[in-house]
């Protein structure tokens, strides 16, 4: 079964030396692992990777260890501790930042002794083989982008498989984002076509089907956004023109801002499975129907877990020109009006409208916290 898979999927253990191999002699390599091990020898570092768990041990966790948790002022975790170890799920989560979403999950997965997920990784992010080798030997695979209908169809059924084959063959748990891109408006909300792709896979009822996929929702809140700036001015160029081109290194440059700028405090989430939920939807007829369900479910989960930090605060009561400090401090609020105003001014446009998008960005896990607080779950 896994050569239906060969063009998408993560590699095994006994792949592993042979790329190492092959790595060894790529100086792109070398140079960008020299950043993270400054005065080790990469290649004899490299050389004492024999499986995919060494790769993790050896080299992903003391880079996020070293590198990436430094950035954070604080960094915590719950729910871990309601899964099964012997269990995989399909965990679902909501997507601020290209990289430390899924680096974040199974940080923590390891530190509770759980095994890693495999993560789901765009090609328009693998722009070179040496990349790409990495990635897959850090347990993600590959969904392709950019394609025309019939192509994406056909793509996303073979991703679907692959996702199902993974979960109930190979007993691993899958790691992949509520949509295809971050939510940049801050609003997290899950893709219909997301859940429409995990069904494609079906070989029998959609409620036995999504049941088999234990589908755990995942919260991850920061502080801060590193690329909030980046984001704004995305957002405000695409709301003038209706279609923002990103510059060719552009995505590279926001992974390298997501991994060495300060976020502030962290949080992820580990929801619960919402296989109750699913087995509750028996009763309704259309399969459009028990979708919509499927996606309100994981975003009650996702928007009702998010951890609100004194950001949250501050943007909606400067949002609505309010002059009260509920959530946060006066200290707290001029710093993050100081954030803003930096990022603000190296932006050209509006800045009234900048402001705005900049503020959304903060206060929409507020909004959303506030609204599924104030409604019943979606399925009683």
């Amino acid at each position: 079964m896994a050569e239906l898979f060969e063009e998408i999927r993560s590699y095994r253990d006994e792949e592993v030396n042979d790329t190492i191999t092959k790595l060894m002699k790529q100086y792109n390599v070398s140079h960008a692992l020299g950043v993270f091990f400054p005065g080790q020898d990469i290649n004899e570092l490299l050389s004492s990777i024999h499986s995919v768990y060494d790769f993790q041990h050896k080299l992903m966790y003391p880079i996020f260890v070293n590198h990436i948790k430094p950035t954070f002022s604080e960094m915590t975790c719950s729910g871990v501790e309601h899964l099964d170890p012997k269990k995989p799920y399909l965990f679902i989560s909501n997507h601020r930042d290209i990289v430390l979403d899924s680096a974040l999950l199974n940080y923590y997965l390891h530190e509770a002794g759980i095994p890693t997920a495999e993560i789901a990784i765009g090609d328009n992010l693998l722009d070179r083989d040496w990349i790409k080798e990495l990635v897959r030997l850090n347990k993600s695979f590959i969904v392709k982008r950019g394609l025309n209908n019939i192509e994406m169809l056909k793509s996303s059924r073979h991703l679907s498989k692959y996702i199902h084959h993974t979960i109930l063959e190979k007993k691993h748990s899958v790691w992949i984002a509520q949509r295809s891109g971050r939510a940049k408006d801050g609003n997290d909300e899950t893709y219909r076509g997301l859940i429409n792709m995990l069904y494609m896979s079906s070989n029998n009822g959609i409620i036995e089907h999504f049941k088999s996929l234990n589908i755990v929702p995942v919260t991850i809140s920061y502080e801060f956004d590193p690329c909030d700036g980046r984001k704004t001015n995305e957002l405000y160029r695409d709301s003038l023109h209706g279609d923002y081109v990103k510059a060719a290194n552009e995505d590279v440059e926001s992974i390298k801002m997501g991994i060495v700028l300060p976020k502030g405090k962290g949080h992820l989430h580990f929801g619960k499975v919402i296989n109750e939920r699913i087995g509750a939807l028996s009763s309704l007829d259309r399969k459009g129907e028990m979708i919509t369900h499927i996606c309100s479910e994981i975003d009650r989960q996702i928007q009702e877990n998010y951890k609100l930090w004194p950001s949250n605060y501050a943007a909606h009561e400067l949002r609505k020109n309010l002059d009260t400090t509920n959530g946060f401090s006066k200290e707290e609020r001029d710093q993050f009006s100081k954030r803003m105003n930096e990022a603000l001014a190296k932006l050209d446009g509006d800045k009234s409208k900048l402001r705005d998008i900049f503020l959304s960005m903060y206060e929409f896990p507020l909004l959303n916290k506030q609204k599924w607080a104030n409604i019943s779950s979606p399925v009683t």
